[in-house]
């Protein structure tokens, strides 16, 4: 779980701001809500961020994905770092930004964070956080261009693994993260640390939502395609169930578009183990091509189909382009509720709403909530929907706003427990007239002024 982000000096945020997790001492929804590893604490296992457009949104969920990024893939050479720091304030753009997470994983507590310019890493630290106080893992910084590691002593006992983080140390690049680098060099004690950040963080952007395993997954695990069909069905698309159909892969007849070097690139490279590729349908339209080897037949392409009833209650296939935007949309995201029921992730989603009807989200949250039950996953995401600022739905300290100051350009975010809010407010309404703020600010003097 995801207890704390912070970041300061990235995008819209100039200033230092926080997400912080950490549940209030209501009683309501007590089920959307996970004791914490360190005594007295408890973390919500949902989060909902609302603003008006450009207000910051997805500057905050870029925020963390541009810094799980560097954490995962790391730099290249001696290229910059792709920072993209607060700009409208001259003596920001030269500052360095901070990210820092508090997070746990694998029933441990860890505090990680780094200051960096566009040239290189300035700080780096690393501490599990337990019941008796922090124990630090490692801290590095920068001298005279190079990376110098302070190993914890409590963490790395022994000489021997001290002197290996100084190794490590010595071949970390200045614009490299030493959690990277680490990693890569095998050091058991941060594993879990980059493993969060590689396996358990997810981040769905808006612009970008398809699931990639969604063929291979739909045809080789039947539970997997019966839940997709089922709320398919359920949320009234008309979609009786969710089919794969698979045949030979034949490049005049599928892809004639390609050229005899990408004809080879994707021949060769599906012949390696559990390879496979997707590709978009060159004529549009929204179909998908995902190519993979079967041991038996060769090269096949693998299509997804949605399954309707006729008149007579006959199952009749259909291409998913043939489907809707928002039930393609839905598609893709079902994969995170299936996968909620048994793998504890953090799940960080741009626009749930995006091409939705407002019951189907309604519904999508209902099912996390259900099927989260007894786990730990949490959902973090961005939304215009009003409809679902509801107290029967979500708990108060759940709710967040994002909004931005139109003449420093500068965004602040801040919960809806800042305020007094009643048990039997609703919040929907009391949000459109403005009285939490993140509302737009729309000028309308030209509706009235005289167009001669």
């Amino acid at each position: 779980m995801l207890y704390q982000f912070i970041v300061d000096n990235y995008k819209s945020f100039r200033d230092e701001t926080t997400l912080n997790l950490a549940a209030a001492s209501y009683s309501d929804h007590s089920n959307h809500v996970c004791e914490g590893y360190i005594k007295n604490t408890r973390f919500l296992k949902s989060t909902v961020l609302y603003g008006a457009n450009a207000s910051g949104k997805t500057n905050l969920i870029n925020a963390i994905s541009f810094a799980s990024e560097l954490i995962v893939n790391g730099t290249v050479g001696e290229m910059p770092i792709a920072l993209n720091n607060f700009r409208l304030s001259k003596k920001l753009r030269n500052k360095p930004s901070r990210f820092e997470f508090i997070f746990e994983f694998a029933s441990k507590v860890y505090h990680y964070g780094f200051v960096l310019t566009t040239d290189q890493i300035l700080e780096e630290w690393l501490s599990e956080r337990t019941n008796s106080g922090d124990k630090l893992i490692f801290e590095r910084f920068s001298r005279d261009g190079k990376a110098v590691v302070k190993p914890g002593k409590k963490i790395f006992k022994s000489k021997p693994k001290r002197d290996l983080l100084g190794f490590v140390a010595q071949t970390t690049r200045v614009n490299q993260l030493f959690l990277k680098e680490a990693f890569e060099k095998n050091i058991s004690e941060i594993k879990n640390v980059f493993r969060f950040f590689s396996d358990k963080l997810q981040i769905i952007p808006a612009l970008s939502v398809d699931y990639r395993f969604l063929e291979i997954r739909t045809h080789s695990d039947e539970s997997f395609s019966d839940f997709l069909g089922r709320i398919l069905k359920d949320v009234g698309t008309g979609i009786e169930k969710i089919a794969t159909e698979t045949f030979d892969l034949d490049f005049d007849k599928h892809l004639p578009e390609l050229d005899a070097r990408e004809r080879e690139y994707i021949s060769s490279h599906i012949r390696k183990e559990g390879a496979a590729i997707t590709l978009d349908d060159a004529k549009g339209g929204g179909n998908k091509f995902f190519i993979y080897n079967d041991t038996e037949k060769g090269p096949q392409i693998l299509r997804l189909r949605a399954m309707h009833k006729d008149d007579e209650g006959n199952l009749v296939s259909f291409e998913l382009k043939e489907e809707s935007a928002g039930t393609r949309r839905y598609l893709n995201l079902l994969p995170l509720l299936y996968d909620t029921q048994a793998v504890d992730r953090v799940y960080i989603v741009d626009e749930l709403d995006r091409r939705l009807h407002p019951d189907l989200v309604r519904v999508f949250l209902e099912h996390f909530f259900k099927l989260n039950e007894n786990n730990r996953s949490q959902l973090i995401f961005t939304t215009h929907n009003t409809q679902i600022m509801d107290q029967e739905l979500l708990r108060r300290d759940e709710i967040w706003f994002i909004e931005k100051d139109l003449e420093k350009g500068a965004s602040t975010l801040y919960p809806l427990t800042d305020m007094s809010v009643r048990k039997d407010l609703k919040l929907d309404k009391a949000y459109l007239h403005g009285r939490f703020g993140a509302v737009p600010k729309i000028n309308r003097s030209f509706l009235y002024s005289n167009p001669n």
